[in-house]
């Protein structure tokens, strides 16, 4: 009786057992197509058909081994953008790792489709990017925010959460939708941030240099009115010559006493009345000779 009874009880325990193990094996539920199935859609295909200017954007996709994950998501938005853009960010020569950060911040981890983004009526949705799930952003730096914010001509806007208004994306055409599975957007530029970029500069553009001001000095010395020159000072009598110079200037004649008679009379009062003897003395000695001649 006793060995009957153990039987049943190590059977029960063996069952438990199997079963433990067995869920402790078992593989967790994976977020996108399910396990053993192929993914529903395929971004490089999406892309090449859709346009022939998002070449560049699917094979830099593909550089920063993106392209797998994006297939094994669902549903999954991807922000395109063309070839122009991707040149653009080529030409800041990021390191890989960053510019593999700048590109997961494309893919939203949520279905955005035209008429979801049309009917967001100044309403914003913040959204987790591939960037967040990668465990690099700092903080919430891997999120964007999509919005469509008053002021905006109605237009919605992509920006990644903790960046300037300056790094918002524009919203402008659908490419592909498939409903909840993924949907394909174009947008205005390259969905970028700071933190992404690996910058430790704050979340604002660097601003251009200015061009300094000219100098007011040249202005405001050529409308300062002309000084006129002061009077030049009276000019000195020249000082004597000195020895050996025989070019004195001419002495000036003195002035004569207020008293004295004019020039004229003085030479008449010095000659004594000369000048009436000698005229008088022909006229005698005519006299005297016709007395003679008479006698």
């Amino acid at each position: 009786m006793s060995s009957s009874g153990i039987l049943p009880c190590s059977s029960l325990l063996l069952l438990l057992l199997l079963v433990t193990l067995l869920s402790v094996s078992a593989p967790p539920p994976c977020h996108g197509a399910a396990a053993g199935q192929q993914p529903t859609h395929n971004i490089t295909d999406i892309l090449l058909a859709a346009n022939a200017n998002f070449t560049d954007f699917s094979s830099a996709l593909a550089s920063a081994n993106l392209t797998a994950q994006i297939d094994g998501r669902t549903p999954i938005t991807i922000l395109a953008v063309d070839n122009a853009a991707v040149a653009q960010l080529k030409a800041r020569r990021l390191a890989p790792e960053s510019l593999a950060h700048v590109l997961s911040l494309h893919v939203l981890l949520d279905y955005f489709d035209d008429a979801r983004i049309r009917h967001l009526n100044g309403s914003f949705n913040l959204a987790a990017t591939l960037y967040q799930t990668s465990g690099a952003a700092p903080g919430s730096a891997g999120f964007v925010n999509v919005s469509s914010a008053a002021g905006s001509d109605g237009r919605v806007s992509f920006l990644p959460s903790g960046a300037a208004p300056a790094y918002a994306v524009f919203y402008q055409k659908s490419v592909k939708e498939s409903k909840y599975d993924i949907s394909v957007l174009q947008v205005s530029g390259v969905v970028s941030s700071p933190a992404a970029e690996g910058k430790a500069a704050p979340a604002t553009p660097p601003p251009q240099a200015a061009t300094p001001a000219p100098s007011p000095a040249p202005v405001a010395a050529a409308l300062a009115p002309v000084a006129k020159p002061a009077p030049a000072p009276a000019r000195e009598a020249p000082a004597p010559s000195p020895k050996g110079n025989t070019t004195a200037p001419p002495a000036e004649a003195p002035e004569p006493p207020a008293d004295e008679p004019p020039a004229d009379q003085q030479k008449n009062a010095a000659s004594g009345g000369t000048e009436e003897w000698s005229l008088g003395a022909p006229v005698a000695a005519v006299v005297l000779a016709v007395v003679f001649l008479m006698w």
